[in-house]
């Protein structure tokens, strides 16, 4: 049978689909236990099992739900036998999630994934207890001063009394990027401006300071002009670039508009706002590339700490079994899996697969 992907959206018949692949298969005489049709939860992989089976035993019962179901596929005479083998065998029929397929590859290779004796999968109350566990480790005596020190970087210099509640936040949107990448993924150096120094910009500055501006017609200088000058100078003195730049006088200039209070300008004052405008972007880019780093640096402190307290109680999360597999190449050993889980998977019915998870994405 050829391989068919379907695209459509949520209740335009998928599922109906799926079933019917898996009947033809049956009727086509392969093994039940050969095929694997997995879904995104434990109910939509009951409503599969039922789907089939029902629409089996309608189709054997009653001759005009056999002619339906002919509609959509090439039924056997022995529809009844058929039905029959399937009920004996019920226990081989391999309809499931893809977290509890995975969960079963893993307990049969808890030794090869590195897993401890008597491992489980943990609820998730207990996951979130952990982490929490684990971010109050990252911030005791052992890591204070390095946690400190990059707490501080991402909070901007800002003091937030409730730094465990803020890193558990962190920690609880992250964790599954961290899981996916590694810190190269983070490390954006490749971006980083050079920034003017502190005499550099003092002399930008007195530049700006000095520089004419448009007169009006009785050549003293307009009181708007002034005060938006001034203000450019203080926010730039100061390094509060986020404020700086949103200046009407600076919009104005980066949107190329050289004008302002209907008053067009260039010389000194365009080419110093100019290199303003460049300082601000080197300043801010440069922030948002170490506050990267910072991030997975910290993240890095939390998930070994949060990894010592998962295999000290022997709990892992379907996620973390997931990216265990992921990490793993089966390919060698793939007589080994099947001889170890007593099944062997030539047919993969995949409906609701969640294509965006890499750490899925491998294991398939």
């Amino acid at each position: 049978m050829a391989n068919i992907i379907i695209r459509a959206s949520a209740g335009s018949g998928k599922t109906f689909r799926l079933s019917n692949q898996f009947l033809q298969l049956v009727f086509h005489g392969y093994p039940v236990d050969t095929v694997l049709a997995s879904t995104f939860t434990r109910k939509a992989a009951g409503e599969i099992l039922d789907r089939i089976l029902l629409r089996l035993a309608d189709a054997v019962a009653d001759p005009k739900k056999r002619r339906e179901l002919a509609d959509f596929l090439e039924l056997p005479d022995n529809l009844a036998e058929i039905l029959a083998k399937l009920a004996r065998n019920l226990y081989r029929l391999r309809i499931c999630t893809l977290d509890s397929f995975f969960n079963k590859i893993a307990s049969t290779f808890a030794l090869e994934l590195g897993l401890p004796p008597g491992w489980s999968i943990l609820e998730d109350t207990d996951s979130a207890r952990y982490l929490g566990e684990a971010v109050r480790n990252v911030l005791s005596e052992s890591h204070r001063n390095e946690a400190a020190k990059l707490m501080n970087l991402l909070q901007k210099g800002e003091q937030n009394r409730n730094v465990t509640q803020e890193l558990l936040n962190l920690a609880s949107g992250l964790l599954p990027i961290v899981r996916e990448s590694t810190p190269k993924n983070w490390n954006h150096d490749n971006l980083l401006r050079k920034e003017l120094n502190d005499t550099e910009l003092q002399q930008v500055l007195e530049r700006f300071q000095n520089a004419e501006i448009p007169k009006n017609k009785d050549k003293t200088e307009p009181k708007r002009f002034v005060q938006a000058r001034n203000e450019i100078y203080r926010l730039a003195w100061n390094g509060e670039w986020k404020s700086f730049l949103k200046q009407t006088l600076v919009k104005n200039v980066v949107a190329g508009e050289f004008k302002f209070d209907k008053k067009e300008f260039d010389g000194e004052l365009l080419y110093c706002i100019q290199d303003l405008v460049k300082q601000a972007g080197a300043v801010q880019i440069n922030k948002f590339v170490e506050q990267t780093k910072a991030t997975r640096q910290l993240l890095d402190l939390i998930v070994k700490a949060y990894y010592e307290i998962l295999f000290r109680e022997h709990g892992f999360r379907f996620d973390d079994v997931t990216e265990r597999l992921g990490r793993n190449d089966f390919s060698p050993t793939l007589d080994s899996l099947a001889h170890r889980m007593d099944a062997q998977t030539d047919h993969l019915l995949l409906d609701e697969f969640q294509d965006t998870s890499m750490p899925q994405w491998n294991v398939i």
